[in-house]
């Protein structure tokens, strides 16, 4: 995974109230209670548009929100970033800060096909990292839409080329299929967890050997997507 710096030009640096999000925007008192219980604050940190930055926007992803939370607890709960996502239409990255460690979260964001007033949203990803974790230079792309793309795949369990390379050059997967990988990811690492504790529990030799090359199986299938 990699972090970046983004440019001055791009820096908003606004902080929002949060119950400017749980009091107008309809939330439940469930939702309100995670806002209070695990938020401390929200920063609308960067906005990346062709306004501040040297690339086009594209209908589908005209610019990119970088949100900043400094959280109270270890692991924020998706629901809060998912009513976040669904009261702003713009795509967002999540920086959320707890103690030492920073946590990259995004779902990817994108028009509805049938109504582009409305938004649909993937399944959240999420890469833990120490907080003064080194950043690079924002790299170039054409469109507003080609870097919200690569800070997407920086989250996703997959195995992600090396801009630039001739993997990345090679590669033509859409960033659809690229998110059908990583759910691939998701399903086959629950099934991991199942058969393991099945194994710890199992006493009869036969279905332990059994357990144990479906397990290898997986692991394979996981290592061909990750590594």
């Amino acid at each position: 995974m990699k972090l970046y710096h983004y440019p001055e030009k791009a820096k908003v640096a606004k902080t929002i109230p949060k119950n400017a999000f749980y009091q107008h925007g309809g939330a439940s008192c469930r939702i309100e209670q995670l806002f209070i219980q695990e938020v401390e604050s929200i920063t609308w940190a960067y906005k990346l548009a062709a306004s501040s930055l040297p690339m086009d926007e594209t209908d589908k992803v005209k610019e990119v929100q970088i949100f900043h939370i400094q959280s109270r607890v270890p692991d924020i709960s998706e629901d809060i970033l998912h009513f976040i996502d669904k009261s702003i239409p713009s795509p967002i990255i999540f920086e959320v800060y707890y103690q030492d460690t920073l946590t990259l979260s995004a779902a990817y964001k994108r028009p509805n096909r049938n109504n582009s007033a409305e938004t649909v949203l993937y399944d959240y990803y999420h890469q833990k990292v120490e907080s003064n974790h080194s950043r690079l230079p924002l790299p170039s792309f054409l469109t507003i839409q080609g870097l919200y793309e690569h800070l997407i795949e920086q989250i996703l369990p997959i195995r992600v080329a090396e801009l630039g390379s001739r993997e990345q050059e090679d590669n033509t997967h859409s960033i659809e299929e690229k998110l059908q990988q990583a759910e691939e990811v998701q399903r086959l690492q629950e099934q991991l967890i199942k058969l393991k504790r099945q194994l710890a529990k199992e006493r009869q030799f036969n279905h332990k050997v059994e357990l144990n090359l479906r397990i290898q199986e997986i692991e394979l299938k996981l290592s061909s997507i990750r590594d």
